[in-house]
């Protein structure tokens, strides 16, 4: 009778230590799972920050490359003689472009800060809800890096001409556009036909 109540009273220890073990699991799994979540939110705030930061950068220097042609226009159009104004004009317009490839280049960085963010299921309307910025803005960025990837891929291929595909872009600050003077002096630029040789006297 004895031997039978100590095997029942061992039993029900094994079964209280059973049943710790049990819920140490669970609070391990909980923490666990807490963690994860943690981190993964962790994850989420730092791709919207970075959306944030590279987003500013675009916007600041696209303002001030915008300001800037705005500037060269005004200081030509400021200048009296004809021949003054063409030169005035042109040097300066060559000066404001210069910074042009500055722009693009941080918008393609906000863009792929999107595309980071969009692997981690924050949509542009989330994005554009916590960084202010409009998803308009948002979705042309990406869109500049789908083209420079693209330009990447086929960059081995070389220039095309016309009749033999698409033209890329000229990188040259002045490209297309030209300066033609009309016997009213009126200063007009041709933005689809930009070569330099293209000024002359009406």
């Amino acid at each position: 009778m004895c031997g039978w109540a100590s095997v029942a009273g061992f039993g029900e220890r094994l079964s209280i230590f059973g049943e710790v073990d049990v819920r140490a699991t669970a609070r391990e799994i909980r923490s666990r799972l807490r963690r994860q979540a943690e981190a993964e939110q962790q994850k989420r705030e730092d791709a919207v920050v970075a959306v944030g930061v590279a987003a500013a950068a675009a916007v600041k220097r696209r303002a001030d490359n915008d300001a800037a042609l705005r500037a060269v226009f005004e200081a030509a159009l400021r200048t009296s003689a004809a021949d003054g104004r063409v030169r005035k004009l042109r040097e300066a317009f060559e000066a404001a472009l210069a910074h042009t490839g500055r722009v693009l280049e941080a918008e393609v960085a906000a863009g792929r800060t999107v595309l980071a963010a969009a692997e981690l299921r924050i949509t542009q309307g989330q994005l554009a809800e916590f960084t202010g910025q409009r998803v308009e803005d948002l979705r042309r960025w990406v869109q500049l890096v789908r083209r420079a990837e693209s330009s990447e891929a086929g960059s081995a291929v070389g220039p095309t001409r016309a009749g033999g595909g698409s033209e890329p872009m000229s990188t040259t600050p002045a490209a297309g556009f030209a300066v033609v003077m009309r016997e009213s002096d009126d200063v007009r630029g041709d933005a689809l036909h930009g070569d330099g040789s293209a000024a002359s006297a009406g």
